[in-house]
Parts: structure tokens; C-alpha cells; sequence
């Protein structure tokens, strides 16, 4: 049973407000949220007097299953999620923890993770058509998108900080 997207929106909302306490501790500045769906990215912050852009996504179910879900395009395959995203910074939200990645080696990362399972299935040396194919035809389908799941431990060899929060849903059911 999927979510409905205003309920999607809330609980994006909500990891949103908590990213900035988060970015706050890690020395991004000016952190502002104008609470508008932005395809693009979620935040605005100043880092080492810069404007940056950051993306905030929360995965239900990463405790469980050690894997982050990246959307690379809708199901119509239109660009979106990681494929579209303007940020410099994702921050990555399961249950308990948090990580915060530069969004180039996120995109790294997602290459290649799938050339990776195309060379083991016996593709060396796999084009970029070849990766978008796999995507299109072997990726993971929601209700309106198509995605990769990639290893948490895999996100913690590129994350530039992490850390645990802690979530309080008894004052604030999100689901």
C-alpha cells in the first residue's frame, strides 16, 4: 500500500525541520526551507561561505534493511529524484540515524553499484545505455517512481558526516 503524496509531503516536511537542527551542528549556515515542493532540492544553507542546496530523503525501511532507495526517474521514465536534483548535499534519514552526502558521490555511487551488477551478470566494460536499461527494466517500482537500492556500508565510505537522532513519534504519528 503506497502513501498518499500529502501525506509523503508531511513526513518530508518533518525531516526537513530536522535536518537543519543536524546542519546546524555540521556548520552549514543560513539554512533556510521555504516549505514548497521543489523538485530540485529542499533546503538552502551557506557552507564555507557558499550557497549550497540540499536534499533531504527519508527511507522507511533502511534499520531493516541496510539499503538506502535512490529514485532516478518516474515511472514513465521522466527525469527525476537523483537524475534532476540541483542540491550539492543529500542527507540520508532512516529510523535512527542520518548521513550527509555530497550528491556527485551519491551519483558515483549509484553508477556504480549497477555496473557493478551488470559485470557480475556477465557485462564488462557496461555503456551508459546499458545502465539506464537496467534502471528502466530492473530497478525498484513504487507507485510513481523507479529506483536502486545501494548498501548503507557503501553510503558510509562516501559520507562526509553521520550520526543517530532520535525520533519521537509517540508526540507526532507520521504514518
Amino acid at each position: 500500500m503506497s502513501i498518499p503524496f500529502i501525506k509523503c509531503l508531511e513526513i518530508g516536511h518533518y525531516y526537513e525541520h530536522k535536518s537543519i537542527d543536524i546542519l546546524k551542528k555540521h556548520n552549514f549556515k543560513k539554512i533556510i526551507n521555504e516549505y514548497n515542493y521543489n523538485p530540485y532540492y529542499d533546503l538552502t544553507a551557506i557552507k564555507n561561505k557558499k550557497k549550497v542546496y540540499i536534499e533531504c530523503k527519508y527511507n522507511k525501511l533502511t534499520h531493516k534493511t541496510n539499503k538506502i532507495f535512490l529514485e532516478c526517474c518516474k515511472i514513465n521514465l521522466q527525469p527525476s529524484g537523483l537524475s534532476i536534483t540541483k542540491s550539492n548535499y543529500i542527507i540520508f534519514f532512516s529510523y535512527y540515524k542520518y548521513w550527509i552526502v555530497k550528491t556527485k558521490k551519491v551519483k558515483i555511487l549509484l553508477e556504480q553499484t549497477i555496473k557493478n551488477i551488470l559485470i557480475n551478470n556477465g557485462i564488462n566494460n557496461p555503456t551508459h545505455e546499458q545502465l539506464i536499461l537496467y534502471i528502466e527494466h530492473e530497478g525498484i517500482k513504487t507507485h510513481n517512481t523507479i529506483g536502486i537500492l545501494i548498501n548503507v556500508d557503501d553510503v558510509n565510505k562516501i559520507c562526509k558526516y553521520s550520526g543517530t537522532h532520535k525520533n519521537n513519534f509517540n508526540k507526532k504519528k507520521l504514518f
